[in-house]
Protein backbone atom coordinates (compact mmCIF):
# COMPACT_ATOMS: atom_id res chain seq x y z
CA UNK A 1 0.00 0.00 0.00
CA UNK A 2 2.85 2.38 0.91
CA UNK A 3 4.54 1.82 -2.48
CA UNK A 4 1.28 2.50 -4.33
CA UNK A 5 0.86 5.83 -2.54
CA UNK A 6 4.46 6.85 -3.29
CA UNK A 7 4.10 5.78 -6.91
CA UNK A 8 0.86 7.76 -7.26
CA UNK A 9 2.42 10.88 -5.72
CA UNK A 10 5.47 10.56 -7.97
CA UNK A 11 3.31 10.19 -11.08
CA UNK A 12 1.21 13.18 -10.03
CA UNK A 13 4.36 15.21 -9.42
CA UNK A 14 5.85 14.31 -12.80
CA UNK A 15 2.53 15.05 -14.50
CA UNK A 16 2.46 18.52 -12.96
CA UNK A 17 6.02 19.15 -14.12
CA UNK A 18 5.12 18.12 -17.66
CA UNK A 19 1.97 20.26 -17.67
CA UNK A 20 3.93 23.20 -16.26
CA UNK A 21 6.57 23.15 -18.98
CA UNK A 22 4.37 25.04 -21.38
CA UNK A 23 4.48 22.24 -23.94
CA UNK A 24 0.83 21.50 -23.32
CA UNK A 25 -1.92 23.76 -24.61
CA UNK A 26 -3.99 24.71 -21.53
CA UNK A 27 -7.15 24.97 -23.59
CA UNK A 28 -6.93 21.19 -24.10
CA UNK A 29 -6.28 20.42 -20.42
CA UNK A 30 -9.41 19.68 -18.38
CA UNK A 31 -10.38 22.76 -16.35
CA UNK A 32 -10.21 20.69 -13.16
CA UNK A 33 -6.41 20.56 -13.56
CA UNK A 34 -5.91 24.32 -14.00
CA UNK A 35 -5.98 24.92 -10.23
CA UNK A 36 -3.44 22.21 -9.31
CA UNK A 37 -1.13 23.33 -12.13
CA UNK A 38 -1.31 26.96 -10.98
CA UNK A 39 -0.64 25.84 -7.39
CA UNK A 40 2.35 23.74 -8.49
CA UNK A 41 3.83 26.62 -10.50
CA UNK A 42 3.35 28.95 -7.52
CA UNK A 43 5.23 26.70 -5.10
CA UNK A 44 7.99 26.02 -7.61
CA UNK A 45 8.62 29.71 -8.23
CA UNK A 46 7.24 29.53 -11.76
CA UNK A 47 10.00 27.14 -12.81
CA UNK A 48 8.70 23.58 -13.07
CA UNK A 49 12.19 22.05 -12.96
CA UNK A 50 13.30 23.92 -9.83
CA UNK A 51 13.11 20.81 -7.67
CA UNK A 52 15.60 18.96 -9.89
CA UNK A 53 18.16 21.59 -10.86
CA UNK A 54 18.89 25.29 -10.46
CA UNK A 55 18.14 27.70 -13.28
CA UNK A 56 20.52 27.12 -16.15
CA UNK A 57 22.13 30.35 -17.35
CA UNK A 58 22.49 31.27 -20.98
CA UNK A 59 25.78 30.04 -22.41
CA UNK A 60 28.38 32.72 -23.07
CA UNK A 61 30.27 32.48 -26.37
CA UNK A 62 33.66 34.20 -26.73
CA UNK A 63 35.06 34.58 -30.24
CA UNK A 64 38.42 36.08 -31.14
CA UNK A 65 39.18 37.48 -34.57
CA UNK A 66 42.98 37.48 -34.86
CA UNK A 67 44.64 39.69 -37.50
CA UNK A 68 48.27 38.93 -38.30
CA UNK A 69 50.93 41.30 -39.67
CA UNK A 70 49.90 40.41 -43.25
CA UNK A 71 46.27 41.41 -42.59
CA UNK A 72 45.02 37.80 -42.64
CA UNK A 73 42.18 37.23 -40.16
CA UNK A 74 41.45 33.94 -38.40
CA UNK A 75 38.79 33.17 -35.84
CA UNK A 76 38.91 31.14 -32.64
CA UNK A 77 35.95 30.31 -30.45
CA UNK A 78 36.46 29.41 -26.81
CA UNK A 79 34.61 26.41 -25.51
CA UNK A 80 34.42 24.40 -28.74
CA UNK A 81 37.20 21.99 -27.82
CA UNK A 82 37.06 19.58 -24.94
CA UNK A 83 40.47 20.07 -23.37
CA UNK A 84 40.65 21.03 -19.71
CA UNK A 85 42.01 24.53 -20.32
CA UNK A 86 39.17 25.42 -22.69
CA UNK A 87 36.50 24.02 -20.37
CA UNK A 88 37.88 25.90 -17.36
CA UNK A 89 38.30 29.10 -19.37
CA UNK A 90 34.73 28.89 -20.62
CA UNK A 91 33.53 28.39 -17.04
CA UNK A 92 35.50 31.49 -16.02
CA UNK A 93 33.83 33.46 -18.83
CA UNK A 94 30.45 32.29 -17.52
CA UNK A 95 31.33 33.45 -13.99
CA UNK A 96 32.51 36.84 -15.28
CA UNK A 97 29.25 37.20 -17.20
CA UNK A 98 27.29 36.42 -14.03
CA UNK A 99 28.98 39.33 -12.23
CA UNK A 100 28.70 41.63 -15.25
CA UNK A 101 32.41 41.93 -16.12
CA UNK A 102 32.82 41.28 -19.86
CA UNK A 103 35.89 43.53 -20.03
CA UNK A 104 37.97 41.14 -17.90
CA UNK A 105 36.74 38.19 -19.98
CA UNK A 106 37.79 40.03 -23.17
CA UNK A 107 41.26 40.73 -21.73
CA UNK A 108 41.74 37.07 -20.78
CA UNK A 109 40.63 35.89 -24.24
CA UNK A 110 42.87 38.42 -26.02
CA UNK A 111 45.86 37.45 -23.87
CA UNK A 112 45.33 33.77 -24.69
CA UNK A 113 45.09 34.54 -28.41
CA UNK A 114 48.26 36.66 -28.40
CA UNK A 115 50.07 33.77 -26.66
CA UNK A 116 48.84 31.23 -29.24
CA UNK A 117 49.48 33.46 -32.26
CA UNK A 118 52.91 35.07 -31.90
CA UNK A 119 52.50 36.96 -35.18
CA UNK A 120 49.18 38.56 -34.24
CA UNK A 121 48.88 42.30 -34.79
CA UNK A 122 45.43 42.68 -33.19
CA UNK A 123 42.67 40.64 -31.62
CA UNK A 124 39.01 41.65 -31.72
CA UNK A 125 37.09 39.86 -28.98
CA UNK A 126 33.36 39.37 -29.42
CA UNK A 127 31.31 38.14 -26.46
CA UNK A 128 27.74 37.02 -26.92
CA UNK A 129 25.06 34.79 -25.50
CA UNK A 130 23.84 31.63 -27.15
CA UNK A 131 20.09 32.19 -27.62
CA UNK A 132 17.95 29.07 -27.85
CA UNK A 133 14.39 29.54 -29.13
CA UNK A 134 11.47 28.20 -27.14
CA UNK A 135 10.02 24.87 -28.22
CA UNK A 136 7.09 26.65 -29.88
CA UNK A 137 9.43 28.99 -31.81
CA UNK A 138 11.65 26.05 -32.77
CA UNK A 139 8.63 24.26 -34.20
CA UNK A 140 7.95 27.40 -36.27
CA UNK A 141 11.44 27.10 -37.76
CA UNK A 142 13.48 29.49 -35.61
CA UNK A 143 17.11 28.49 -35.12
CA UNK A 144 19.59 29.09 -32.33
CA UNK A 145 21.67 32.25 -32.64
CA UNK A 146 24.35 34.26 -30.89
CA UNK A 147 23.47 37.69 -29.55
CA UNK A 148 26.63 39.81 -29.24
CA UNK A 149 26.66 42.12 -26.21
CA UNK A 150 30.32 43.17 -25.95
CA UNK A 151 33.21 43.70 -28.36
CA UNK A 152 36.68 45.14 -27.90
CA UNK A 153 39.85 45.23 -30.03
CA UNK A 154 43.31 44.78 -28.55
CA UNK A 155 46.52 45.69 -30.37
CA UNK A 156 49.88 44.01 -29.89
CA UNK A 157 52.39 46.42 -28.39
Amino acid sequence: MKNKILTTLLLLHLSMIFLGTGLVDFSKVPSGLHGPIAWYLAISGGHPYNFFSPDIPTQVIVRCYITDTNGLETMETFGETKNTYELRTNYLFQLLDNVGDPETAAKIAAHACFKRHAGARSVRVSIGRFVVPSVKDYKRGEKSSISEFYTQTFAHE
